[in-house]
């Protein structure tokens, strides 16, 4: 398991913690934290991923309230 940051596609969305991430429709980890990255003008949610999902550009989804949130991996540090 590796610590990742994923910004949403959408920056608009921005989650609290424990939701599922989604690789197609099996739950591959949870995040730990959330929050807008202003510095990058995206939304941004971290979390614990099985190493094969882990590579920066690697496409999820996390589900919030029943709908699903397209996320990219990221390679860290996240700067502009």
């Amino acid at each position: 398991m590796r610590l990742c940051a994923m910004t949403f596609d959408d920056p608009g969305v921005v989650v609290i913690a424990k939701e599922p991430i989604l690789h197609d429709t099996q739950v591959v980890g949870y995040v730990s934290s959330a929050n807008f990255g202003y510095t990058i003008g995206k939304s941004i949610a971290c979390g614990y991923l099985p190493l094969k999902h882990a590579d920066p550009g690697t496409k999820l989804a996390i589900e919030w309230f029943g709908q699903q949130y397209p996320v990219t991996v990221e390679k860290t540090p996240l700067l502009k």
